[in-house]
């Protein structure tokens, strides 16, 4: 199973047209943001570890309304938060 390729069929099929090194580089930003903004730490690490790796956070994971950095909303030019706008 080659999930790249099924991310961007999946993509197509929503008419949202995609190269797959645009996909790797749009999802290798979205990691490092959240990685870095959300101390979205792999699910093996003890919680207790967790929260001393980034207490601020005062947990981990993604909240449910969650939203892509600023960064990224001005490399893809979306507008008022609108992720589904391509440009």
């Amino acid at each position: 199973m080659n999930l790249l390729i099924d991310a961007v069929d999946a993509l197509d099929e929503n008419h949202v047209t995609v190269t797959d090194e645009e996909f790797v580089d749009f999802f290798n930003a979205w990691m490092l943001s959240i990685c870095d903004m959300a101390t979205a730490l792999g699910h093996t690490i003890n919680d207790t570890v967790r929260l001393k790796v980034c207490p601020n956070h005062g947990g981990y994971g993604l909240d449910k309304d969650w939203e892509f950095s600023k960064v990224i909303h001005e490399i893809m030019d979306w507008s008022d938060g609108n992720e589904t706008e391509m440009a």
